[in-house]
């Protein structure tokens, strides 16, 4: 098939302000999703019914490289994703209507990256680098653009499969509701990495104990 290959996994949702007339649910949902591969257009933007439950026709909302994963600000205002660079990068996007504004894009300071969060204050950008490895943060600016990276940490170990596990390989990033520790999944070192994190300086600083 020619068809781009969408990552439904890299999917965030919005709720759109419109409501219908039975104000239990909204009237529409607006959805975004990241794609990758040689001929995937970029970030796609989707409408749900929520009253029919049909989805409409996807749109390119931006044209973007390797964008395999996007995150949308709690408002959202915002949104962020993986980014295509030589060494691998994040973008930020400004959400205007139907379209999506690059305000800047940053080093993810690692290879690879392919999964990212915004944390529980809306403050930072944690990603993790699968190629390299690594978990990065970077702050949030006031208009939503990415400063560069505050913080990042290198994963060390290796896994029982030594065709896939040689070395680490970060895979996701999730942030407690209510600790604010975020919890990073390595493939390559069978390891769940917990990270506590200091909102305020956009500091990574490993637990004790370090992994799960």
């Amino acid at each position: 098939m020619n068809t781009p290959r969408l990552l439904l996994a890299a999917l965030a949702a919005a709720l759109v302000g419109c409501q219908s007339a039975d104000t239990t649910a909204p009237a529409q949902y607006v959805f975004y999703v990241g794609t990758s591969g040689a001929k995937a257009p970029g970030i796609l933007r989707c409408v749900l019914d929520g009253k029919t439950g049909k989805i409409s026709a996807p749109t390119v909302a931006a044209e973007a490289k390797s964008a395999s994963y996007v995150a949308l600000s709690m408002d959202a205002k915002f949104l962020y994703a993986t980014a295509e660079a030589a060494e691998g990068a994040v973008a930020a996007y400004a959400v205007e209507g139907d379209k999506l504004r690059l305000l800047n894009t940053e080093a993810s300071k690692g290879k690879g990256p392919t999964h990212l969060a915004v944390d529980t204050v809306r403050r930072n950008l944690v990603v993790v680098n699968y190629g390299s490895g690594s978990t990065t943060a970077l702050p949030i600016k006031a208009d939503g653009s990415l400063a560069a990276a505050s913080s990042s940490i290198q994963h060390v170990g290796t896994g029982p499969n030594t065709v896939r596990q040689s070395g680490p390989h970060a895979h996701g990033v999730y942030f407690h509701p209510k600790s604010g520790r975020a919890y990073v999944a390595d493939l390559g070192t069978d390891d769940i990495f917990i990270y506590k994190f200091d909102t305020e300086k956009g500091l990574l600083v490993a637990n004790k104990p370090k992994s799960t």
